[in-house]
């Protein structure tokens, strides 16, 4: 735990800092003020969702896979003045899978105690968070609330997120993910429910300062998150973010870089980390009735050469969320910041209550060597190339009017290059195709 050393008293002297009062100095937003003292509120939402898979790219799975599955959240809220005090209960189940299907803890979490937490106002615009919560830090894409997944990552500890002035705020948290039980194939595939706990052998530190107000609608982001685990990797990962969001008839970017540096495990001591992430996206929304967006985004996520005792290069996605960027997860979602270069190119558009979403992707491993981690396959000796593929991904969703419901499909195909038919253990040549459809009822 070497890494808290150098860092904890800085993220403690920040958290110190809001809860004692500093935030009383930042200035409050326009027609802002104290929400009502005394009152419950209750929301939540149900998703029903089924999902197909064919010719799979894992190792070791062949033949087709289903999952039927639900997620069922409810979220109560007591605003005492000062404080909030909040709990969630979360359901998520699965049905119609067997002893070969895709299965991890994020499908299945049976009657859980999801969030439970205390919210203290520390001034008019900042809020110091203690207990269980979920939590999204900038792009999300090392920390990320994934709406998409049946069990969306959740930490225990402590948040602080501070006004400093009009265009300055300042995220600073010191937490550990929890640990999602139970974790064993058996247990899973039967829905038993076992409480989760917090898992204090890894920890997770970090700073992060958004500035807005910047010409042209701009806004920068910069962030220091530590990870620290037992046995496992201590690192840093050093974050700088420029993004303009989209409008009707402008171009919008979002151009982020991650270095990552500390000391990752090895056979014999350890090696330094150097590792990195460059995201590169550029679109533009049209001024027509569907406002139709076009992007392209290139993505490189390093990977490790594996030579000796040279600096490893892998990048770490920490608990980044990959359906923003990737397309969907689930029995799906083939592609991970960790080893992985990619070019894709996406269409959005939105004609009355309808949303449509199609994307085109091409990914190769960053390095020949390293591993295609989601897969589970790796080719030591580089003779199995670098292509994983071309991912396609279409999707449709529609509102019902008058109502809390929403409904949407999609497809996606992974059109397997060499490596992902020919490395080791690879069992299935053809094309992966991948269809779902879900349901969601919000209330």
């Amino acid at each position: 735990m070497g890494f808290w050393r150098g860092q904890a008293g800085m993220i403690a002297a920040a958290l110190l800092a809001g809860a004692s009062g500093v935030a009383a100095a930042a200035e409050p937003a326009a027609g802002g003020g104290a929400a009502p003292q005394g009152r419950l509120d209750v929301s939540g939402s149900l998703r029903l969702r089924h999902e197909t898979l064919s010719a799979p790219f894992r190792t070791g799975r062949t033949g087709s896979d289903q999952l039927a599955s639900w997620s069922l959240r409810i979220l109560a809220e007591y605003d005492a003045g000062p404080v909030v005090l909040g709990a969630e209960l979360l359901d998520a189940r699965g049905v119609l899978n067997d002893s070969g299907s895709v299965l991890t803890p994020n499908l299945i979490n049976t009657l859980e105690p999801y969030q439970l937490y205390a919210r203290v106002r520390t001034g008019p615009q900042s809020s110091l968070q203690l207990g269980r919560f979920n939590m999204a830090i900038g792009s999300s894409r090392l920390i990320a609330h994934n709406h998409t997944i049946n069990s969306p990552f959740n930490f225990d500890g402590a948040r602080l997120r501070q006004s400093l002035t009009q265009h300055w705020a300042l995220d600073a948290f010191y937490v550990a993910p929890v640990r999602i039980e139970p974790r064993d194939r058996a247990s899973l595939l039967d829905n038993e429910s076992r409480i989760d706990a917090g898992n204090w052998y890894m920890q997770l530190a970090g700073l992060h300062l958004t500035r807005t107000g910047l010409a042209g609608r701009w806004r920068g982001e910069a962030y220091a998150i530590g990870l620290d685990e037992e046995g496992g990797p201590s690192l840093i990962s050093w974050g700088a973010r420029l993004m303009r969001p989209p409008a009707p008839g402008a171009l919008d970017a979002d151009l982020e870089t991650v270095l990552q540096t500390g000391r990752q495990p090895a056979p014999g001591g350890g090696r330094d980390i150097r590792a990195a992430l460059i995201h590169l996206g550029l679109g533009y929304t049209f001024e027509d009735p569907w406002r139709t967006r076009l992007s392209a985004h290139l993505v490189h996520a390093g990977g490790d050469s594996a030579a000796g005792n040279d600096p490893f290069h892998r990048f770490n996605p920490v608990f980044g969320g990959r359906s923003m960027d990737f397309g969907p997860a689930a029995l799906f979602g083939p592609l991970a910041r960790e080893n992985l270069n990619s070019a894709s190119l996406r269409y959005q558009s939105r004609p009355g209550p309808v949303e449509l979403q199609a994307r085109v992707q091409e990914a190769w491993l960053a390095t020949a060597r390293d591993r295609w981690r989601i897969a589970g396959l790796r080719d030591a000796s580089g003779q199995s190339g670098r292509r994983i593929g071309t991912v396609v991904d279409v999707s449709i969703g529609y509102g019902l009017a008058q109502s809390q419901i929403h409904i949407e499909a999609g497809l996606g195909v992974l059109f397997k290059g060499r490596f992902a038919r020919t490395a080791p253990g690879a069992t299935d040549p053809r094309d992966t195709v991948y269809s779902f459809v879900q349901l969601t009822r919000r209330f």
